[in-house]
Parts: C-alpha cells; sequence; structure tokens
C-alpha cells in the first residue's frame, strides 16, 4: 500500500510481441461482483516506451509514460487497489494499493491461500472475548502509517455494515460502472445478517507510530444461531479518513463459526454452481475433473479460485456449506 497521489512508474520486459500500452484497472470490491458483473474497470491507459538509450530488440525493457498518480480511495472504505496489463496481455503488475491507513490482514486461518503462520510482535488490542480455536472466530490485522495519528478502532455490525457497503456502491458508481439496485434490494436471506450484534460496542482510542506497527484482533463466540456481518473501522483522529475491512460474515454451521466474504446470494454463480458439482461428486476432484471434461490440475485451480472468492477456509468447507445452504434459496 502506498499514500495516494505517490507516482507510479510501470515496467515490463520479455515482450514476444511489444506492447504499445500498459491497462490499469481498479479492482472492485468483491462484494460488488455479483451486482456489476465484473471485478475489475479500466481507469487508464500509458504508453509503453522502450528503454530510453537502449537497442529495441526482442525481450526488451519497456516503461510506462507519463508517471500515473495513485487516485485517493473511496472515503468509505480507505482503501483501493489497482493491477495493470500489457495491451499485448502477455504480463500484469502485482497489486498497487491506495490507502490512507494500512489494514493488512495477518490472519494464518481463514483462508484458503493464507500462509502457515504469521508473526505478531508490538503493540496489540484485542475486541471480543477468548474464543476456541476449533469452534469459534478470530482474525488479526495490522495497521501502519507513515505519521502519528491518534486512531479510534471500532467494529461495525448489522445495519451499519449494510449502510458502509451502500455508501461504497455510490462511490464505486460515479464513474463508468452503470448504477446497480443489488446492493439495495439484497435477498432475504443476505438481509438477515445484517441484523445480530455479536459484539458489544466498543471504541479504543490509539497513537500510532510509523515505526510500531498495531496489531487487532477482533474475537467472535459461536452460538447456534448465529447470523451476523461485520468489519474493522479505523478512523484517524486527526483529519476524520476512515479504513474499513470488507464485511465478514459469519454463520453457525456444523457446531461452528464459518467465517465468508459473501453471502450464497451474493456469491457469483458460476463459481457457486462449481463448488455445488464439487459436493455432488462428494468432493471428489477426480470425478469432477471427468464431469467436466478437463484435467484435474485445472478443475482444481478453478475449485481454488471459487473458494478464494467465497472467502472460505479450504475448497471442501466451501463445497460443503453453500450445498447445505443453497436451497434455502428455493
Amino acid at each position: 500500500m502506498l499514500p495516494s497521489d505517490t507516482g507510479v512508474r510501470l515496467s515490463s520486459r520479455h515482450h514476444i510481441t511489444p506492447p504499445s500500452q500498459y491497462i490499469v484497472y481498479r479492482e472492485l470490491p468483491k462484494s460488488f461482483w455479483a451486482f456489476w458483473g465484473a471485478d475489475r474497470e479500466e481507469v487508464t491507459r500509458l504508453d509503453a516506451m522502450a528503454q530510453a538509450g537502449s537497442p529495441v530488440t526482442l525481450g526488451s525493457r519497456y516503461f510506462s509514460e507519463p508517471l500515473w498518480n495513485l487516485p485517493a480511495p473511496p472515503k468509505q472504505s480507505g482503501f483501493i487497489t489497482f493491477r495493470a496489463w500489457t495491451d499485448t496481455e502477455d504480463a500484469s503488475s502485482g497489486t498497487l494499493g491506495s490507502a490512507r491507513i494500512w489494514l493488512e490482514e495477518i490472519s494464518s486461518s481463514g483462508r484458503v491461500g493464507a500462509s502457515a503462520g504469521a508473526s505478531i510482535s508490538g503493540p496489540s488490542l484485542s475486541i471480543g472475548p477468548e474464543v476456541s480455536a476449533d469452534r469459534d472466530f478470530e482474525r488479526h490485522w495490522r495497521v501502519r502509517v507513515v505519521e502519528d495519528p491518534w486512531v479510534q478502532i471500532s467494529v461495525l455490525q448489522a445495519e451499519l455494515v449494510l449502510d458502509h457497503l451502500r455508501l461504497l456502491a455510490n462511490e464505486y458508481q460515479d464513474g463508468a460502472l452503470q448504477p446497480h439496485r443489488g446492493i439495495w434490494e439484497l435477498p432475504d436471506d443476505t438481509l438477515t445478517y445484517f441484523i445480530d450484534r455479536p459484539l458489544e460496542d466498543v471504541f479504543l482510542t490509539h497513537q500510532l507510530q510509523p515505526e510500531e506497527p498495531l496489531t487487532i484482533a477482533v474475537r467472535v463466540q459461536d452460538r447456534h444461531d448465529l447470523k451476523a456481518a461485520i468489519c474493522l473501522r479505523v478512523q484517524n483522529l486527526e483529519d476524520g479518513s476512515v479504513t474499513t475491512t470488507p464485511p465478514i460474515f459469519l454463520t453457525h454451521f456444523r457446531d461452528r463459526l464459518f467465517a465468508s466474504d459473501l453471502t450464497i446470494e451474493t456469491f457469483r454463480q458460476e463459481a457457486r454452481d462449481l463448488l455445488l458439482m464439487l459436493e455432488a461428486e462428494r468432493l471428489d476432484v477426480e470425478r469432477l475433473s471427468r464431469r467436466l471434461n478437463q484435467d484435474v490440475q485445472e478443475t482444481w485451480n478453478q475449485l481454488v479460485d471459487a473458494a478464494e472468492e467465497f472467502g472460505a477456509d479450504s475448497v471442501g468447507a466451501a463445497a460443503l456449506f453453500v450445498a447445505e445452504n443453497t436451497p434455502a434459496l428455493a
């Protein structure tokens, strides 16, 4: 993550066909993918220029012109990410992030692609009671800044999460994206996540230091009827800016708390159908690949992408949860 207005110059090399442009896309929040039918939108194009003073040969290095300044993030989320591709589609950048306060998830569990562990040092704060690792919910974030402001830490719950998503959607619809009523006309089952408040309202203050990031843990205990949505929010008390995590949807499922980035109804149909087919094949990836008439690795990659989109901690857990909860949509 970088501060907004930071100048960025893209570079690439080893092209079979020389690029003429870099196409920069804004990555859309996952909560809106199903509504807009896209996960990114084009924001700008930059000329691809061969390295000055070097002969243009096969595989030459190219740079973007002019210098591109990272746009400011939406006020509601406080961060935004971009990725760039060459117009020859043979190279892409990593994620370029713009943020006011850098809020980095560092949990070692709850994600398909999570690392084996997370080292947590420095000051820390916890929200919520002590929890069981195999039954309840716990996730950690690291907060970093380039200055030393006082900040307020809180958790959005229930209708405040829905209000946040609707305000954020408004900010994204000020450009090329067509307005979509989906976030205002959510299905009944999804709306049930915006009622419960699993945590007491807590507002914590802390003075951040650039050289000493703050670690925040949010913990929620499971209960048999729990369905809730939460977001972690950090507000800079000096300039009023906020950074808010994407929503986390919590559901009691099979005697534990299941955390996901989406509800069943806001999960894209193609990815949901793939997980349903996996469960129908009794979680046998080879059988599913034969059913789809494709190789096992391709099928597995698609399953991992689907589980990561849903935000589940494994492919199997995602398939079981989707299969057992999708009939309720009928």
